[in-house]
């Protein structure tokens, strides 16, 4: 059976607050592709394409598909997403391209890449300053320092040095 309406609740009372759909069919969500921030909701799904969907919780509605880019045969295939710099910008990770991309919700378009990865994106953590984490099935995790550049370095984090999201 196919759910065509996801619901979001309050746990001290057990009752559904809010529901989402659209006209064909509700939010599709995998693993850790579901995002909230204020009145916005993002979604991303083990599809091939139209894989992440920003939705208004206030009404319930899809607002619009976002973009993500991958190799024409590859498909979207959306393991996580989260919001970043407030709600101007999206970060996903893909099971299949390999990389990671920051979305402008505003543009509704790419504005940066992060690459490099040998196998697929599933773990991204996000600092209020905008610092971004990135790991997955890999023996490494990028630290992306600033939103400022079009390319993003990766440095090999060891564990052994903290990372601090306060600067």
């Amino acid at each position: 059976a196919v759910v065509s309406t996801q619901s979001t609740g309050d746990l001290r009372t057990g009752l559904v607050e809010r529901s989402m759909s659209s006209s064909d069919q509700g939010p599709k969500l995998c693993g850790d592709a579901l995002a909230i921030r204020g009145d916005l909701c993002v979604t991303g799904s083990l599809l091939p394409d139209n894989a992440i969907e920003l939705w208004s919780l206030k009404e319930g509605k899809r607002i619009s598909v976002l973009p993500y880019e991958s190799p024409r045969l590859r498909g979207q295939y959306i393991h996580v997403v989260k919001f970043c710099n407030g709600t101007k910008n999206i970060v996903a990770g893909s099971a299949v391209c390999h990389d990671a991309q920051v979305i402008s919700v505003e543009d509704r378009k790419v504005v940066a890449r992060i690459d490099g990865y040998k196998r697929s994106v599933s773990s991204l953590a996000v600092c209020e300053s905008g610092k971004i984490a990135v790991g997955g099935s890999g023996s490494y995790i990028s630290l992306v320092e600033t939103m400022n550049s079009p390319f993003f370095l990766e440095e090999e984090h060891s564990g052994n040095q903290p990372w601090n999201c306060e600067n």
